[in-house]
């Protein structure tokens, strides 16, 4: 007779946010905005009674204008004064 696999145990994860007056900052300016995480498809296939189900969660996500104000900061990042630029505030 064959043993029956025995299920992993779920892992306990523990999500901290210690940026949030960052992303409140980011919001507020209209650069990023909270959009509920995509799933895998393995997360669809588990019922909210499973022991591994986790309820999906809200994330930050880049507005168009957000990924235009990156893209320039990571230009600007190669210019030559960018030490005196990451500095000062942002315009």
């Amino acid at each position: 007779m064959r043993a029956m696999p025995v299920p992993p145990e779920p892992r306990s994860v523990t999500v901290t946010v210690t940026h949030v007056a960052v992303l409140d900052a980011l919001h507020a300016l209209g650069l990023i905005e909270w959009v509920r995480q995509p799933e895998r498809r393995s997360q669809q296939l588990s019922s909210p009674d499973s022991a591994f189900y986790r309820e999906p969660i809200e994330v930050a996500q880049f507005t168009p204008a957000g990924r235009t104000a990156l893209d320039r900061l990571v230009r600007l990042e190669d210019a030559p004064d960018w030490s005196q630029l990451a500095g000062a505030p942002y315009r």
